[in-house]
């Protein structure tokens, strides 16, 4: 799903407008009245619905007008409060409130103490209130009349429905005022704004419906999308399919490359994370002293001693084994449980750099690059970069802060520097690779912060790079199964306690629900 920032709505509007001849006054007609449909949805008959519209001085208040000339017509009981006296309003907002006036309707202007009393107490006896104060073009503080009527509505605790997105949300980084709109439901025009896919903002608007109000395809077609979030459409189009014939070598040759002393379990996960991805044959290179600990752990993974440190790490004596196993590999991974031990690393960056494999960089396997992002442009193969902040932070230079404060923009921006997908990790997840659109992931949930999450998703897209997905696929792909799959163990023991071997678990019925079909036989999931 496409996804816009403010000014890339505000150009579609102008160019819907402008260029392609569509009124601005019918494009706030199919807004307001899209909401009311959704009311309908959620509610059936209205003609016992109490509703009231709260609405602003700009075009979000049009919006609100048409919301509440559509209630009125469906039977609705409708009480109208503004923050702006009508000379206040220009263009197509004006309009739509003399169009709700002229049905011998009234708006109350919030002005003084008795209006704010009538305000609350009629918000406190609402069936369902509609903020139509604020809109995408908000941005900074709320304060005033607009911050009093906001702390009302969530006070009161009502079903609260948000015009294109809650009054106080910024559109494009999901930064929320103090106060801000908490929805129940957002129904948003057009497009779905980014800032509502982001923290803090996606916990004030709930539900998003998405309304089509007839913008433009060719002014949708000249504009490159920034962002996109992933939905189960579009990762079930990416499901790899399966044939009668195939067998264990169709679905990828794949090598694991990790594991240390006390640090086993990264490694066992990501190598069971590719089989249950779908993976077809894994083996996992581990410190010869640890191979009988893996051997143990994992059943249906192969193991591979390699030559180690006198601190049980991989050594460089290993590196032409490791190059003959990978020149058998379709695709590996590199870094779970691989430690920081600097030969280890050193060992690392040479890998990366001569292996002409699909590589999933993770864990230790990035550290070894602190400082050294020029150096991962140089690799030989396409990589897949999955950092959680600090990670991130380590091989940019960027502080922790930063990132999180540019979290969307971040992945991108990398991306297009190493030249390589990067998979930043955290709420939202979200991929970027050169040249196309940052997707987004909405799913997933706080148990998942739990160690050794993060190698099972290394291990789910290695083993869809092993089925033949692309690297930026593989990551999109692999990062709402992940999210999915963890979703799935929660609701299964609850997020406390959750631990990554729950999530794990649920990889293959999380794919299976996305796209039951594509083994030929059909599946219970």
């Amino acid at each position: 799903m496409r996804l816009v920032t403010r000014d890339e709505m505000r150009e579609l509007d102008r160019a819907t407008i402008e260029d392609h001849a569509v009124p601005g006054l019918l494009l706030m007609e199919r807004a307001g009245q899209g909401v009311v449909r959704a009311i309908r949805a959620r509610w059936g008959d209205l003609a016992r619905l109490r509703a009231v519209i709260v609405a602003g001085r700009g075009n979000n208040g049009g919006d609100g007008y048409v919301v509440a000339r559509g209630l009125r017509e469906h039977g609705a009981e409708v009480l109208v409060f503004s923050i702006a006296a009508p000379a206040e309003l220009t263009g197509d907002a004006r309009v739509h409130r003399e169009r709700f006036e002229a049905m011998g309707s009234r708006v109350r202007l919030l002005e003084r103490a008795a209006d704010w009393a009538r305000f609350r107490a009629a918000v406190a006896e609402a069936d369902v209130v509609v903020d139509a104060l604020l809109g995408t073009g908000f941005r900074g503080a709320v304060t005033g009349p607009i911050a009093q009527a906001i702390e009302i509505v969530n006070e009161a605790g009502g079903e609260v429905i948000a015009v294109d997105i809650p009054s106080g949300l910024d559109a494009d980084t999901g930064v929320v005022a103090d106060p801000c709109v908490r929805a129940d439901l957002t129904v948003t025009f057009g497009c779905a704004k980014v800032g509502c896919f982001v923290d803090p903002g996606r916990a004030f608007t709930d539900e998003i419906e998405v309304v089509d109000i007839g913008i433009a395809g060719a002014a949708l077609a000249a504009q490159a999308p920034t962002y996109r979030l992933i939905d189960g459409a579009d990762a079930a189009a990416l499901v790899p399919a399966r044939r009668r014939a195939d067998h264990k070598g169709s679905f990828g040759r794949l090598l694991v490359i990790g594991g240390s002393a006390g640090l086993t379990g990264a490694v066992a996960m990501a190598g069971e994370g590719a089989l249950r991805a779908g993976g077809g044959l894994v083996t996992v290179a581990v410190p010869a002293s640890l191979q009988d600990v893996l051997a143990a752990k994992l059943t249906e993974v192969m193991t591979l001693a390699l030559p180690e440190t006198g601190r049980r790490t991989i050594s460089v004596r290993a590196v032409d084994a490791i190059l003959a196993a990978a020149e058998r590999a379709d695709a590996l991974a590199i870094g779970p449980g691989i430690s920081r031990e600097l030969e280890t690393a050193e060992l690392v960056r040479y890998l990366v750099r001569e292996i002409r494999r699909p590589i999933v960089l993770d864990a230790d396997g990035l550290n070894a690059f602190e400082g050294r992002l020029d150096d991962l442009a140089a690799a030989a193969a396409s990589l897949v970069l999955t950092p959680h902040v600090v990670e991130m932070a380590r091989i940019t230079g960027i502080d922790p802060q930063s990132i999180e404060a540019e979290r969307l923009a971040i992945p991108g921006r990398v991306a297009r520097e190493s030249g390589h997908v990067v998979l930043l990790k955290g709420s939202p997840s979200a991929v970027g690779a050169p040249g196309e659109p940052t997707v987004l992931c909405d799913r997933g949930n706080p148990g998942m912060a739990t160690a050794g999450s993060g190698d099972v998703l290394t291990g789910v897209i290695l083993g869809l790079l092993g089925q033949g997905l692309p690297p930026a696929a593989a990551a999109a792909l692999g990062m709402f199964v992940h999210a999915r799959a963890g979703d799935r163990a929660a609701a299964e023991r609850g997020e406390h306690g959750l631990v990554a071997g729950d999530i794990l678990d649920h990889v293959p019925a999380a794919l299976c629900e996305l796209a039951p079909g594509r083994t030929g036989h059909g599946a219970s999931c």
